[in-house]
């Protein structure tokens, strides 16, 4: 891993996101394996959003282990939902089907219903007053 700071470099050791379609699997599953065991983040989700993972409780959540000190934390130090109780979690890896329909899209990324759309509009412009103006504006 390329030390933090450096050209090339991604500040943190949390989580990552990794695509890997069937056919790319398929055509260099040594690869395709090694890439995803050298990958130093606590929790590498394949074909979905990362996030995903914190709220599942047999998924291990947290940095990368063994690379944090007190001076140096980081991603933070140690890890959560560890609920089949293994010593000393490195990391999780979890794979999902490669399906652009399942993939988990962020909450940014999902559109927001038309009257909320027009209550925060009316706020941005107006202030608190703003609200229902914004809900009533003509369409």
């Amino acid at each position: 891993m390329v030390s933090q700071g450096q050209p090339g470099s991604v500040w943190g050791t949390l989580s990552c996101s990794v695509l890997l379609h069937p056919d790319t699997q398929r055509d260099w599953p040594q690869q395709a394996e090694q890439m995803l065991h050298d990958l130093e983040y606590g929790t590498v989700m394949v074909n979905t959003w990362s996030a995903i993972a914190y709220p599942v409780p047999h998924v291990v959540w947290g940095a990368f282990a063994g690379q944090q000190t007190l001076a140096d934390v980081g991603s933070g130090m140690g890890q959560i939902n560890n609920t089949h109780f293994f010593d000393y979690p490195q990391k999780a890896v979890v794979r999902v089907p490669f399906d652009w329909a399942l993939l988990a899209k962020p909450p940014s990324a999902q559109p927001i219903p038309l009257l909320l759309a027009q209550a925060l509009s009316g706020f941005a412009v107006h202030g608190w007053w703003g609200i229902p103006k914004g809900l009533f504006a003509s369409k």
